[in-house]
């Protein structure tokens, strides 16, 4: 049970964490709520509201903030079923379950990555950026993801006709 805590917790972080980036562009952008991207996954749907539909693997996402949720939960509960493994299955069917289990973690954060990158695409139609490769590069690296929405953020808005 602590290990799945510690997992929430760090899930959690990641959240605030590109809340903190969120909220740079939010606030370039004049949303009324950007101040409110620390409540949690909110900042998703913040975004969301910016970016409206992008595809992941040729399917439309249209609530980013929904499919974030999603995801999320569904990495909680597959850590917690291989958790409930450990401890209540004999050993022989301890390692492939968590083989099982590391499948979905994966594709839930392969669906994430992908969605992070293109809704950070979409979220860069509207400001004039010239080299859009280092931001999503910076994006895509996750760990500069804050600095990748900073830059993005100086940069000047595109003037919609």
């Amino acid at each position: 049970m602590i290990k799945l805590l510690y997992i929430f917790i760090a899930l959690l972080a990641f959240v605030y964490y590109y809340s903190v980036g969120a909220y740079f562009v939010l606030k370039k952008l004049d949303v009324k709520d950007a101040a409110k991207v620390f409540i949690p996954f909110y900042a998703f749907s913040l975004i969301s509201k910016q970016t409206y539909t992008f595809t992941i693997f040729t399917i439309p996402v249209k609530k980013y903030s929904r499919l974030v949720v999603v995801l999320f939960i569904i990495v909680l509960l597959a850590f917690a079923y291989g958790f409930w493994g450990d401890a209540n299955l004999p050993v022989l069917s301890i390692k492939p379950l968590w083989e099982i289990m590391y499948l979905i973690i994966v594709i839930c954060f392969l669906c994430f990555y992908i969605a992070l990158i293109n809704s950070t695409s979409k979220l860069m139609l509207r400001f004039q950026v010239e080299k859009t490769k280092g931001i999503l590069l910076l994006a895509a690296s996750l760990i500069c993801l804050p600095l990748a929405y900073y830059l993005l953020a100086k940069k000047a808005l595109r003037q919609v006709l």
